[in-house]
């Protein structure tokens, strides 16, 4: 069993905890299955079902799961760069 968080692009710029910022998905592993349960679709993870769909990958189990944990960390990287124009635009200010 995995639990993370995603970052949720409908949050709104006023939003601050983190049932606000991100979405909870749970996965369920076995030896030849993960299922995902989350409330809401994740776009991210669409990509990771196409590319196991056409046979891409996996290779493994663990590949897969691999992919979705990317998948998940890669959601924050809008926030992380919103922040970095914050600090920046800061910083030209100070």
């Amino acid at each position: 069993f995995l639990m993370m968080r995603s970052f949720d692009r409908e949050s709104g710029l006023e939003d601050t905890s983190v049932q606000q910022l991100t979405r909870k998905i749970a996965f369920f592993i076995s030896e030849r299955r993960v299922i995902s349960i989350h409330r809401v679709e994740l776009e991210f993870l669409d990509p990771v079902v196409a590319k196991a769909s056409r046979g891409e990958f996996p290779r493994s189990l663990q590949e897969l799961i691999h992919q979705l944990i990317l998948s998940v960390i890669k959601t924050y990287e809008l926030p992380i760069d919103r922040l970095q124009d914050t600090y920046d635009e800061f910083e030209q200010q100070v």
